[in-house]
């Protein structure tokens, strides 16, 4: 976890220049609180606010950034790169020639040999930018599924580029992106598209980098690598993937857990952490678990989570379950909007933000989740829409009344999914009655053709793939994540999205990860075979959730923000009834609190 921050310009202001990369840097000091770096020419200002996770920073000089190497290439870069032992080899038997054992330099030997083919071979999660001096070229670019975050914004012929779009603040103080906000409201969306919540600020998206020259500072975004949604594995057994599954999991484990100092583990006592959790004690690491819960919400996690831990733990493993009071919560709710950088929907992202920090007063530095595992493995119970939408009426009758007795869940529930996800002339038609008091200009806003094809996805599951993990879901899931570990200096790791797993599981058949309306059937099966049968059999969703009175103590506050809101007064004529809504005034309490962090 560490701050990147740049600055590309054909006009020459060295002292203003200089001065500003500061300020933004010092914005990436909670992601980066252990050394600052600086490398200049006459065009470029490039600096890193660095998080040590991996060496001592005296160790080697390689790990110092930015790294100047050959005395023709500038790096910076965010991230881990979890095969560097196994590239570094192949790098020497091509010859090349090592100083360190940093994977800094192994990526700085990596692109300067291969050039960007390099990347394709990263087992990892990384931003990075890379500056040939000579001519005077940059190459901004971000790992396949864009766990590290890297925004950029053209100017006067200028670009300037960070982690984190807060350090992009501090440099042109960009105006609200109605765009976004308009689809926030109406839709829950965010971060589905390149744009931000902040106008002419954007993202590179999983898997795009950008080439920026001197001579014309020109944003072209290209994709180094697409991710393939086909399933190709329908000649295996179920059997032989299961212990297909149980082999790339440790592997997966393996390589995001080696030669890191003290780590963590997010341990929700559902599938994904519990299974997560198992790989860590199979290869006798020592796990610093954490937890949190809410006492009287509906859904506890802390006592759950400590039988999988008990189950497993030896005496050097620790178990932290987190609590906190509605009054906590209330009083860091400023804070968790400036670090989340733009509105959020749901109040339980504060439970990850509270995770993260108490876990870095522990001292760790990189904490495991189960990020990705819900869209990879068809987790989430609207996607036994996959089964059901392509039936007669009759037997989607008969699917649902099956369902319902073997989910324990009301026959209505299926019917309601359809109606919510998979009929999108409906959805649009709820929305805007709802939110009838938008003024035209700002409803015309709405990217209906993105919940047509969401819709539409519910009967291909490539498609699904597609939508849940590049657009509408995982994308926001693994920003909460980065920037509430960024916020006390900790990196997220994702086990499941490790590349070689993350593709086995995409390639699997449909009817292995969900089928009858059994989600993540394959990684269920591991569980039983593991010992945890009650986790396997579990039949509703565990995760970190925030029921909505812990907040209910600041509506007064809340209402306060909206009313005076200058941004939700540009978008309505007349505000919707949240009184009675308290999800739609979480979301128009975040667009307040958010205008009033970043003075909008």
């Amino acid at each position: 976890m560490c701050a990147i921050a740049g600055i590309l310009s054909a006009s020459h202001h060295p002292a203003q220049t200089d001065a500003l990369l500061l300020r933004m840097l010092s914005q990436g000091q909670r992601r980066g609180p252990d050394a600052e770096g600086v490398w200049r020419d006459e065009c470029y200002r490039v600096g890193q606010r660095q998080l040590h996770i991996m060496q001592s920073p005296d160790s080697t000089h390689a790990t110092l950034q930015p790294f100047l190497f050959k005395e023709k290439f500038v790096l910076s870069w965010n991230g881990s790169i979890y095969n560097y032992i196994e590239l570094r080899k192949e790098l020497q038997s091509q010859g090349c020639v090592f100083t360190s054992e940093a994977d800094t330099e192994v990526l700085a030997q990596g692109l300067f040999y291969y050039g960007l083919e390099f990347l394709s071979k990263i087992n990892g999660i990384f931003a990075l930018s890379w500056y040939n001096i000579a001519k005077r070229k940059l190459t901004l670019a971000v790992d396949r599924f864009g766990v590290k975050p890297l925004h950029y914004q053209v100017q006067s012929n200028t670009i300037y580029f960070a982690s984190e779009i807060k350090q992009l603040v501090v440099a042109n103080n960009p105006a609200p992106n109605f765009n976004a906000l308009v689809n926030f409201l109406l839709f829950n969306a965010e971060n589905f598209s390149a744009q931000t919540a902040f106008e002419k600020v954007f993202a590179l998206l999983g898997g795009q980098y950008v080439e920026v020259d001197i001579q014309n500072i020109k944003i072209e975004v290209k994709q180094w690598h697409s991710n393939q949604w086909s399933q190709s594995l329908v000649s295996h057994s179920f059997e032989e993937n299961v212990l297909r599954f149980e082999e790339l999991s440790a592997n997966a484990i393996m390589l995001q857990s080696r030669n890191a100092v003290k780590q963590g583990i997010a341990l929700s006592a559902g599938l994904d952490s519990s299974w997560l959790f198992y790989g860590l004690k199979n290869r006798n690491s020592v796990v610093n678990a954490f937890t949190v819960g809410v006492t009287g919400g509906w859904q506890d996690e802390r006592i759950q989570a400590k039988k999988v831990f008990d189950a497993f733990a030896g005496p050097e493993d620790h178990f932290t379950a987190v609590a906190f009071k509605s009054d906590e919560l209330i009083a860091e709710l400023n804070d968790l909007s400036y670090v989340q950088e733009e509105p959020f929907t749901d109040p339980s992202v504060y439970m990850q933000y509270r995770m993260m920090k108490i876990a870095a007063q522990q001292g760790v530095r990189v904490m495991l989740s189960g990020q990705g595992a819900d869209e990879l493995l068809l987790g989430y119970e609207r996607y036994s829409l996959l089964e059901s939408l392509p039936l007669s009426i009759i037997n989607k009758l008969r699917y649902f009344q099956k369902l319902s007795v073997k989910m324990n869940a009301s026959f209505t529930k299926f019917l309601i999914f359809e109606q919510m996800f998979a009929k999108a002339k409906l959805r649009t038609a709820r929305v805007k009655h709802l939110h009838r008091g938008m003024f035209a200009d700002k409803m015309q806003l709405a990217e209906k053709a993105i919940w047509e094809a969401e819709a539409n996805s519910y009967f291909n599951l490539s498609a699904l793939y597609a939508n849940e993990i590049e657009v509408l879901h995982l994308p926001k899931l693994l920003r909460y994540e980065d920037r509430n570990g960024g916020a006390f200096g900790i990196e997220g790791r994702q086990p499941f999205l490790e590349n070689q797993l993350a593709d086995f599981i995409i390639q699997l058949p449909q009817d292995h990860k969900l089928k009858e309306a059994q989600t993540k059937r394959i990684l269920r099966s591991a569980l039983g075979k593991a010992g945890l049968t009650n986790v396997a059999n579990q039949k509703t969703k565990i995760g970190f959730t925030s029921p909505d009175y812990l907040w209910q103590n600041a509506q007064g506050e809340m209402a306060s923000l909206i009313s005076n809101s200058r941004l939700l007064k540009e978008v309505y004529r007349a505000l919707p009834n949240y009184h009675a809504n308290p999800r739609l005034m979480w979301k128009l309490q975040s667009i307040a609190r958010w205008e009033k962090m970043y003075n909008l």
